[in-house]
């Protein structure tokens, strides 16, 4: 309630509809009880709005990007982002809150509109670089969407975040290069098939490495995330991620990496006793979405530390070439001359 004491109103999930309604509503006086997705501040009281709405994704417009200063950002070249769809298709890993805060379904805009937003956003801004950025896109899309930019010959490239499913053949990787698929991140998140069953990632390191190998070969980078100290892991159990990177290195392009949060509405946090959670901490801050917590088995925080050092030490000092392509970014200004 404090915060509202700053703030009029907050809107949840979906927000075209919403916030047009608002404006309205606000503009003609009116109270804003009907207004969908809504928390709002009533004199005293707060008021949740009891209307919900959940937009048509095949109905929205292309996204607009009036006003910003494209040319300012880091990127050499400007690179829009682009959703293709609402939610995640797997939403099952226990790790993740995205589908708490995403909303109860999963809603996927058309291949063919999405190429038409393509279209679109490179008459408007003068650009072929999009990023699409969707929690994944499953293979069966990224094929359509492959497919129609070869067939009407249209000049793009694009990035997307994917999992490493085994639907991605050296055939499909080949067709999506073609397409102007450039990269693409994959959550591999560990190597180790214990960790990956309580993650319920669904993905298993054989085809993993597969695919990384395929995608390498297609000309497409890829990039690669893990983490460590998921609830029970052992020392042991991070190894073999570590090794993994190691072994695979030739094929994999950069990676990223860092330590297991725990976030609030991920079926861990609700279910936290049946991944070896013993006691949730207070949160430090009413606005932060992680929790501190204490666990009976599995590595402390040191040993954690420790393993995100190695994996630390191997990708910036040993790999030669497996730093975060990303983090080169900031050189840009730099190199270019702009920055004294």
């Amino acid at each position: 309630k404090p915060l509202f004491e700053y703030i009029d109103s907050i809107i949840f999930f979906d927000g075209e509809t919403a916030l047009a309604s608002l404006i309205e509503r606000i503009e003609g006086g009116r109270d804003l009880s009907s207004v969908p997705n809504i928390l709002y501040r009533e004199g005293d009281h707060l008021r949740r709005s009891e209307v919900y709405h959940r937009e048509d994704i095949n109905e929205l417009p292309p996204p607009s990007f009036d006003g910003f200063p494209l040319t300012d950002y880091f990127s050499p070249i400007v690179i829009l982002p682009l959703q293709t769809a609402r939610g995640c298709y797997w939403s099952r890993c226990t790790f993740c809150a995205i589908p708490y805060g995403e909303g109860p379904s999963f809603r996927s805009r058309d291949p063919d509109r999405v190429v038409e937003d393509m279209i679109s956003l490179k008459s408007l801004y003068c650009t072929q670089h999009f990023e699409f950025v969707d929690d994944a896109i499953p293979p069966q899309k990224l094929r359509h969407i492959s497919r129609e930019l070869i067939s009407r010959d249209l000049d793009f490239r694009w990035a997307a975040e994917v999992r490493l499913e085994p639907q991605f053949s050296a055939e499909l990787l080949t067709q999506m290069h073609e397409g102007g698929c450039r990269i693409l991140y994959f959550g591999l998140e560990s190597a180790n098939p214990r960790i990956l069953a309580l993650m319920d990632k669904g993905t298993d390191i054989t085809t993993g490495q597969r695919v990384l190998s395929d995608s390498h070969e297609a000309g497409i980078w890829n990039h690669v995330y893990v983490f460590f100290g998921f609830p029970t892991e052992t020392e042991e159990e991070a190894e073999n991620t570590i090794q993994f990177i190691k072994k695979n290195n030739p094929v994999i392009d950069s990676v990223g990496f860092g330590q297991f949060l725990l976030y609030r509405h991920s079926k861990i946090h609700e279910n936290y006793q049946d991944f070896g959670i013993t006691k949730i901490l207070e949160r430090k801050s009413p606005f932060s979405f992680i929790f501190d917590y204490e666990i009976k088995n599995g590595m402390n925080n040191k040993q954690i530390k420790t393993c995100e050092n190695r994996m630390k030490d191997f990708v910036y000092n040993e790999s030669g070439d497996l730093a975060p392509y990303y983090e080169w970014l900031a050189m840009i200004p730099l190199i270019k001359g702009e920055v004294k």
